[in-house]
């Protein structure tokens, strides 16, 4: 069969079907990462691989299912969203902020979160703005990770999509190439609730990031260089998803590679990305967008950590911005 024909195939998910998959496709991607962020590759065949070690182990105290700060994050911006009364960038970013600084002071804030973030969201705990509270040459995954929601919130409006994806990039990571891979994550699950074409995102989002960060262009450029190419190999091109360049380039490699299929694309992030949680969870987000709910492997799903709230998330948010 041809590359991307069963998708072309299959009968397109609704909208909210959409918005439940990018919520559950970005956190089961999380949850399998998350054991195996801090392995080795060959730590982690030596395991029998990420899907193994998944299902045979915990998460140091945490059950298996268990999400990390990538998607406690992803609902502190959803909810920021959701108390926002209008599209208002200072208003949005005021909510986003607070749902930060709950986040921050939370005893559940206890998943390895990213120095970055934190100290962009102390920043904004003591007071200081969001136009200068982010940390000065944060070039981490942190600021791409958590903006899915704003790819749902405004996949229509792609003017106000890449303002707030960029305002919220630059509260914790004052950086640009920050605010081009926090833009890209939230276009590329755009893409998916306006039903455009999986197979033609890496020419989309190259386009609609153009001029943002030279770094991250020449990323995308190196992930088309290396489509052809083994995980493995094109992991070691492309960088092992610590920073945002290649967390985004490495997990839009893993969902065109496998076919815009959730299960192969969240494992082969979680097998090959250094910083596996991130990977996988934004290869899950975008692909849950594009494919929806029913996408979702249901062997990760009957575990995942908060599954009924992170739905209704996702309904609220459909409520909310497909439905006004």
């Amino acid at each position: 069969m041809e590359k991307g024909a069963h998708l072309a195939d299959e009968r397109h998910p609704t909208s909210i079907e959409k918005y439940i998959g990018t919520a559950w496709g970005l956190a089961t991607g999380d949850s399998v990462g998350y054991p195996v962020e801090f392995m080795t590759n060959e730590e982690k065949r030596d395991m029998g691989g990420s899907e193994m070690i998944y299902h045979t182990g915990n998460v140091g105290d945490h059950p298996k299912g268990v999400y990390s700060d990538d998607t406690q994050m992803s609902i502190a911006v959803a909810n920021g969203l959701l108390r926002s009364e209008t599209t208002n960038v200072d208003e949005i970013m005021y909510h986003i902020g607070r749902e930060f600084v709950t986040w921050y002071d939370s005893e559940d804030n206890d998943r390895a979160p990213g120095n970055t973030c934190m100290g962009g969201v102390r920043n904004i705990k003591d007071g200081l703005d969001w136009r200068i509270s982010g940390i000065d040459g944060g070039n981490g995954c942190g600021a791409a990770m958590r903006s899915a929601p704003i790819g749902l919130a405004f996949y229509n409006d792609l003017d106000k999509l890449k303002e707030i994806a960029s305002a919220s990039a630059v509260c914790t990571h004052n950086s640009k190439s920050a605010e081009a891979t926090a833009i890209a994550n939230a276009y590329l699950v755009a893409r998916g609730i306006r039903n455009e074409d999986p197979t033609q995102s890496l020419e989309a989002v190259r386009d609609f990031t153009r001029g943002i960060s030279s770094g991250f262009t020449y990323k995308l450029d190196l992930l088309e260089d290396v489509l052809a190419h083994s995980p493995e190999t094109a992991f070691r091109v492309i960088g092992e998803g610590w920073k945002g360049n290649d967390a985004v380039a490495g997990a839009l490699y893993c969902a065109l590679k496998t076919d815009f299929n959730h299960r192969d694309a969240i494992l082969m992030a979680a097998d090959n990305a250094g910083d596996a949680d991130s990977v996988a969870s934004i290869a899950g987000g975008i692909v849950g967008a594009h494919m929806g709910h029913n996408a979702i492997d249901r062997s990760f799903l009957k575990r995942l950590e908060n599954r009924d709230g992170l739905r209704k998330l996702a309904v609220d948010l459909h409520e909310k911005f497909e439905e006004s």
